[in-house]
């Protein structure tokens, strides 16, 4: 039986262990701690438990 899969995941390799991060040009992205891939942010990705990195 398939299963309908609600979380967020990398477009290349389906991987949920995404960060979302901040593009000065792009504006927030997400990128892909597997494979590095990264993309911009949407509405699905809002679901992701949110950590704040502040670089000093």
């Amino acid at each position: 039986m398939s299963q309908i899969n609600d979380l967020p995941e990398c477009f290349l390799c389906r991987s949920q262990d995404l960060e979302l991060v901040m593009n000065a040009e792009n504006g927030p992205m997400v990128l892909c701690d597997e494979c590095g891939y990264s993309s911009l942010m949407s509405n699905k990705h809002l679901t992701l438990p949110t950590v704040f990195t502040i670089a000093s």
